[in-house]
């Protein structure tokens, strides 16, 4: 039977126990060849070196030491990067837990409307009067598919609640959307 030390994202050499078998291992292994084959943009470059040195000696580490049994061993330091899995694990899980929290009590579709990359150095120049039109095509978008006469369509109007969302990574690449919760 495996102990609680067992299942450590660390063991004694700071590898991991799924060491081998992880993207990252896998980016060490292939990622010069995919580097030459492929053309990479700066951030994509980026993700593949950190991933590629995430939880390894390359990072550095410490030392852990439980408290309960005393076991030491090396804890190899995170790359932090927002594309690593192992990274973003424990992220994810809590972002999910939080949207869970706030869950409407009823059957509903979470709809998101993403502006298309072409259109996005067009959003920057005019973001209010575009991010406008956006909300107003989703939400017209929705009602169409939503409604099937007209009291269902003004009922449903009531409970659409939509979020605008925007985002910008280091390489300045700017992300327009908006989510819209309809109900089933």
């Amino acid at each position: 039977m495996k102990s609680a030390h067992d299942e450590s994202p660390a063991c004694s050499d700071g590898r991991g126990t799924s060491f081998g078998r992880d993207i990252g291992a896998l980016f060490r292994r292939h990622g010069d060849a995919y580097r030459r084959a492929n053309t990479l943009g700066a951030m994509e470059r980026r993700a593949l070196r950190d991933i590629s040195v995430c939880r390894t000696g390359a990072l550095g580490g410490h030392r852990d030491v439980c408290g309960h049994c005393g076991l030491d061993r090396t804890v190899y330091n995170s790359c932090r990067n927002r594309h690593c899995p192992k990274c973003q694990a424990l992220r994810q899980v809590r972002w999910v837990a939080a949207r869970m929290e706030r869950a409407l009590p009823v059957r509903h579709f979470h709809v998101v409307f993403t502006v298309p990359a072409e259109l996005r150095p067009l959003v920057r120049e005019h973001k209010i009067l575009l991010l406008d039109l956006l909300f107003a095509t989703a939400s017209e978008t929705i009602l169409q598919l939503c409604s099937t006469s007209m009291t269902t369509k003004s009922s449903s109007a009531r409970a659409i609640s939509k979020s605008a969302d925007s985002w910008s990574s280091n390489s300045c690449v700017a992300f327009f959307c908006t989510s819209c919760l309809a109900p089933s």
